[in-house]
C-alpha cells in the first residue's frame, strides 16, 4: 500500500486548510466580551465583481458614532439601505464589529469547515480503498 503524494497535496493539505481556516473563522465571528447595539445599513458596496457588502453605522453604549463595512458579502445580498440590523463590537475598538446574523456567524465559517472534512474524508476513504487491494 502506498498513498500517493499527488493525493495528500491535492486531497489532504486543503482538507487541513479548508478546515483549519473555518475554525478560525468561528473564533473570530463568535467573540467573547463584545457588546450588542443596534445599526443601521447605510450603505451596499460592490466589493468584487459581484459581491455586495453593507455599510453599517452604529452607536456605542458611549455615544460614539461607528462605521464599518461587513466582512461577509454576496452576489445576492438581500439587505436595503435603511435596514436595521444587530451588531456585536469590541468595547475595546469598537471598529472591531460585525453583524451579528447567522450567515456572518456561522454558515460562511461552517461551509469551510465542512468542505475541509469533505476532503479529508475523501482522503481517508482512498486510503482505505488502497488497504482492499
Amino acid at each position: 500500500m502506498s498513498i500517493s503524494l499527488r493525493n495528500i497535496f491535492l486531497i489532504l493539505i486543503p482538507g487541513l486548510i479548508w478546515l483549519v481556516v473555518g475554525i478560525f473563522l468561528f473564533r473570530i465571528s463568535s467573540p467573547s466580551g463584545y457588546k450588542s447595539a443596534s445599526g443601521t445599513i447605510v450603505d451596499i458596496r460592490l466589493m468584487a465583481i459581484s459581491s455586495f457588502t453593507p455599510v453599517v453605522e452604529f452607536k456605542t453604549d458611549k455615544g460614539e458614532l461607528i462605521s464599518f463595512t461587513s466582512g461577509i458579502g454576496s452576489t445576492f445580498y438581500r439587505g436595503r439601505k435603511g435596514e436595521s440590523v444587530k451588531v456585536l463590537y469590541s468595547p475595546d475598538n469598537p471598529k472591531k464589529a460585525l453583524i451579528d446574523s447567522a450567515s456572518e456567524r456561522f454558515i460562511f465559517p461552517g461551509s469551510f469547515v465542512v468542505f475541509g472534512f469533505i476532503l479529508i474524508w475523501i482522503f481517508i476513504r482512498n486510503v482505505f480503498s488502497l488497504n482492499k487491494l
